[in-house]
């Protein structure tokens, strides 16, 4: 404890001491700095240099090879487009980081001569120099070029094989690795690699779908399986307060018109009137009429019955590219947003009433009869509710074959969107002109004779046109969209369910005083925001589509698999 000072008391506690960085150890991250440091001599003695999360661009030729000393170079999280060219006079350079740029060339970082680890992970390499310049780092032991843009399975894989010590390869996150059996084929061109993306490789004898087998290339497309099953669509929310101008009526105000009238209530002062001219009555007091009887409490009218339906659907169109054989949309078989109701069967009194005899199949139509028509009714209060389905139903499940590219992997690692649509019969809106007549030509009148044919005609033809446009159509509205992020596909996960949650984003059709409008949703409580339904999402990575019954019988067996 440090002794009394000079007022009495005792001195502060000294400071803790600052860690100063290692001996040789330059330190210049996440400076703002848009160029390379001067070389200084602090620099020139440098063991390492972090220049990790600043903005440069590039690094100046021969700004670097003047750096004797310099043994490890962090460059991570810069704006990089390109390595310097100089790479291959810096003979103590063992360990570079460069990740998390916008490179597209790592020519220069092979030619590094003593190397031994090189980080280039998160950049835009869409391919490797040719064996011959990749057999220059002899030494190069570990390499990282995780998240970059490699299609080309073959032409990397014999660059990379001619790196005689490399140990440890980092590819996940490229397209190339999505395709199937990638690993193996890895291991098989790379004899002496050891790991790969962090896990020890276990070779495999040759066996039954090997690629040496048959003497194929690694595929250049990836099949994934998508399932959709229990969805559900909730029903539409309320409709906000109109704002065209219209108040709707309150209630009761028509009832009190009346009875000021000549209503009940208004008895007494029919009565003053009458009695005020009384005469040949005697006394003068009206005849005593008999009371109303009371009008019977109109029976509540059943809410009308929502008969839309919905489906859910989505694309892999962003991972086509110019293929349009992937570019289909896959949607899964209407179905009615609420169960019917079945009659004699809400809450449940169905089955109560029931003699136990029927067989209870159905949606519960047979709840006066079956012990399990009641079960229906209650669900049909209920807006929205999932149908259990074969998780092996070939209605609710999609294989898309997507070709191993840039576009494919971006499309699962931002997400697929999945659309939740709702159809509806609406009045069909005749928009169109109406055509002249050809017996009639424009500008020149009926005669009087005809005037009745004609009147005939125009009324016949008025009535169809009536009764065309009276016709419903199907009108289909996008209420709800999830996106599904599968990430974890590219980091060697096979395979991602879970329950998916719709949100509501588009407007809905209301009825207003001025006939149907479009109603948008915002803050006004008209649902904006709100869940618009679930299902539930399993996404498979290297699945194998099923067997098509006839498949391979000739000619036929063809027919029945372009036709599936």
């Amino acid at each position: 404890m440090a002794g009394p000072g000079k007022y009495g008391g005792f001195d502060p506690p000294p400071d803790e001491a600052v860690p100063e960085p290692a001996p040789g150890v330059v330190d210049l991250a996440d400076r703002n700095l848009a160029e390379f440091p001067a070389v200084t001599k602090a620099l020139r003695a440098a063991v390492e240099i972090n220049l990790e999360g600043n903005e440069l661009v590039s690094v100046p030729t021969g700004a670097l090879s003047r750096l004797t000393r310099l043994e490890t170079l962090r460059l991570t999280g810069c704006a990089l487009t390109h390595l310097p060219d100089d790479l291959g006079r810096c003979e103590s350079i063992a360990r570079l980081f460069a990740g998390a740029n916008r490179i597209t060339d790592a020519s220069p970082a092979f030619e590094l001569p003593c190397a031994v680890h090189v980080g280039l992970s998160h950049n835009r390499v869409g391919a490797l120099p040719p064996p011959e310049v990749t057999a220059r780092a002899e030494a190069l032991v570990s390499l990282d070029l995780t998240h970059n843009d490699l299609c080309v399975a073959d032409d990397a894989l014999a660059s990379l094989a001619a790196m005689p010590s490399l140990r440890a390869l980092s590819l996940a996150g490229n397209p190339m690795a999505m395709a199937p059996g990638f690993s193996r084929a890895v291991a098989d061109t790379m004899p002496e690699l050891l790991m790969l993306d962090g896990v020890r490789l276990e070779r495999q004898p040759p066996g039954p779908g090997h690629p040496e087998d048959d003497g194929t290339a690694v595929p250049a497309t990836v099949t994934i399986k998508f399932k959709v099953t229990n969805a559900s669509c909730e029903p539409d929310p309320d409709p906000p307060i109109d704002d065209l101008g219209t108040k709707k009526p309150e209630k009761g105000s028509g009832e009190e018109d009346v009875g000021e009238k000549g209503s009940p209530d208004g008895g007494e002062e029919d009565g003053e009137k009458v009695e005020g001219d009384g005469g040949e009555g005697g006394e003068g007091e009206p005849e005593p009429e008999p009371e109303p009887e009371p009008e019977p409490e109109p029976e509540p009218e059943p809410e009308a019955a929502d008969g839309s339906e919905f489906f859910v659907r989505f694309s892999v169109a962003p991972a086509s590219g110019d293929a349009s054989d992937v570019a289909d949309v896959f949607a899964i078989p209407r179905r009615r947003r609420t169960p019917p109701e079945p009659e004699g069967g809400k809450s449940g009194e169905g089955g109560g009433e029931g003699d136990g005899e029927g067989d209870g199949e159905g949606e519960g139509d047979e709840g006066d009869e079956g012990g399990e028509g009641g079960e229906g009714g209650e669900g049909g209060e209920g807006g929205a509710v999932a149908v259990e389905e074969d998780p092996d139903d070939p209605d609710t499940t999609f294989y898309a074959d997507l070709p191993l590219t840039v576009a494919t992997r971006d499309l699962l690692h931002r997400g697929v969107t999945f659309e939740m649509c709702k159809v509806e019969m609406v009045p069909r809106v005749d928009d169109s002109p109406r055509e002249p007549r050809e017996d009639v030509e424009p500008g020149a009148g009926v005669d009087a004779d005809d005037g009745g044919e004609a009147e005939g005609a125009d009324g016949a033809e008025g009535a169809e046109g009536a009764e065309g446009r009276s016709d419903l159509v199907e009108r289909v509205t996008v209420v709800g969209v999830a996106v599904v992020r599968l990430g974890s596909l590219l980091s060697g996960a096979n395979e991602w369910s879970g329950d998916v949650e719709f949100a509501r984003i588009a407007p809905m059709y209301r009825s207003a005083a001025v006939g149907e409008v479009l109603v948008a949703l915002g803050g006004d409580g008209s649902g904006a925001g709100e869940r618009a339904g679930r299902a539930t999402v399993t996404c498979v990575m290297h699945a194998t589509r099923p067997v098509v019954e006839g498949d391979g019988g000739g000619e036929e067996g063809e027919e029945t698999a372009a036709e599936e």
